[in-house]
């Protein structure tokens, strides 16, 4: 397995998260790329983690700042990390061609795993397509299948969602409907903010400490968790299901479940977009936190509950 990570770092901590766990792993890294507002600042703060661990090797792209979508009202600013980087001016287009060769160079062994806006690999699907059906897996954390909710990643890049899923590659969903129940917990988020070190962690806790400033509510383990099930999906349960995406009116952002017994009268087969895809419907929440816990911070984890986190929903 070799991983490729696509990421919105800068927004919600999770994403820096995500990076930490994957620098403690012996996983094969392709690269990183970065994706939506600003993707040249999120690719700086990817490379100032990966040079506190000694990673200068991994290649780094700052992709698409701008989505597909029309009309997209482009949503947040960085909640912490670096606030001085000069934009890229190709649109991403050094980042997009660089996941196509690594689909190519990689083949079945390629993870790429999508945890931002999917712009960046819509862009890829859509300028090499040929190399694109030679990925292995495309693991998306993103959506939403159980109820109408128009998940953050999805929401802000519709069309680039709708491309994924309709590429006919082999797409795998942890939607935020599972990743919202997996909270870090008051306890180990007390112990995160209490935290003085130096390297990887003291910078990851710093992180914590600037993104607290600006949200109330305890971190949900949105794409770690994405990148555990990326790697070894043995704790998690999945199903099979027809999907689609809302790319645009008043459902914008949507992801349906058009599967019989989920849709309307047989929805799935009147509507030409829908795709049998993968999608997580369970996990072990509290083997995730603990997971986290010691390898990222060396520290058991004590509680892990959605209730916890202070909001009943939270963008990812």
């Amino acid at each position: 397995m070799i991983l490729l990570m696509d990421t919105d770092i800068g927004d919600d901590i999770d994403d820096a998260l995500a990076l930490g766990f994957l620098m403690k792993t012996d996983i094969e890294i392709a690269g990183i790329t970065t994706v939506y507002r600003e993707a040249a600042k999120r690719a700086h703060i990817v490379r100032r983690l990966l040079e506190l661990e000694g990673r200068n090797d991994i290649p780094v792209f700052a992709g698409a700042s701008k989505p597909l979508s029309e009309g997209v009202r482009i949503l947040g600013v960085l909640n912490y990390g670096e606030e001085s980087a000069e934009e890229e001016d190709d649109g991403g287009l050094a980042a997009v061609k660089f996941i196509a060769e690594c689909a190519e160079k990689y083949g079945n062994e390629l993870v790429l795993l999508a945890i931002g806006a999917q712009t960046n690999v819509a862009m890829a699907i859509m300028r090499y397509p040929e190399k694109m059906q030679k990925a292995g897996r495309i693991v998306v954390m993103g959506g939403c299948f159980t109820f109408a909710h128009d998940e953050w990643n999805i929401a802000c890049d519709p069309t680039a969602a709708r491309i994924v899923l309709e590429s006919g590659l082999n797409v795998e969903y942890v939607p935020w409907e599972i990743t919202s129940r997996v909270c870090i917990g008051k306890k180990n988020y007390d112990y995160i903010l209490g935290l003085e070190c130096g390297g990887l962690t003291g910078a990851l806790a710093d992180m914590v400490r600037s993104w607290s400033e600006r949200n109330d509510y305890i971190p949900l383990l949105h794409d770690p968790l994405a990148l555990m099930y990326a790697l070894d999906s043995s704790f998690a349960s999945t199903c099979r299901i027809k999907a689609a995406v809302v790319e645009s009116g008043l459902a914008e952002g949507i992801t349906l479940n058009l599967t019989d017994g989920a849709g309307c009268n047989g929805a799935s087969y009147k509507r030409p977009d829908a795709r049998t895809v993968t999608v997580v419907n369970g996990v072990d929440e509290r083997f995730v936190v603990k997971k986290f816990m010691s390898k990222v911070f060396n520290k058991s984890e004590v509680s892990s509950s959605a209730a916890q986190c202070g909001l009943e929903t939270v963008s990812a």
